[in-house]
């Protein structure tokens, strides 16, 4: 009876090593592939206040683009402007 119990745990211990080196084989094949993403650092709310001079400044620079950009047109206006004033001034 010990004999035949005896056998019987061989015969498991046999079986839960084959086991063993089944599942070892097949976890060295294996892979895993992970992926990692940084969280940036959160900006700040910016105040009412800030975004309102923000505006404000953008406004100023696009009036100077603007009067920069007319500027030439109204140029050779004015000078022709001013030479038929004047040619007309002439005439008797």
């Amino acid at each position: 009876q010990v004999e035949g119990e005896l056998s019987r745990v061989r015969s498991d211990i046999e079986s839960m090593k084959g086991r063993q080196n089944l599942l070892d084989k097949s976890s060295a094949m294996s892979f895993l592939t992970m992926a990692m993403v940084e969280q940036g650092a959160r900006k700040p709310t910016p105040s009412p206040w800030s975004e309102i001079w923000k505006t404000f400044l953008r406004a100023w620079r696009d009036l100077f683009m603007f009067a920069a950009k007319i500027a030439p047109v109204a140029i050779v206006l004015g000078v022709g402007y001013f030479m038929v004033r004047r040619a007309i001034r002439k005439q008797p």
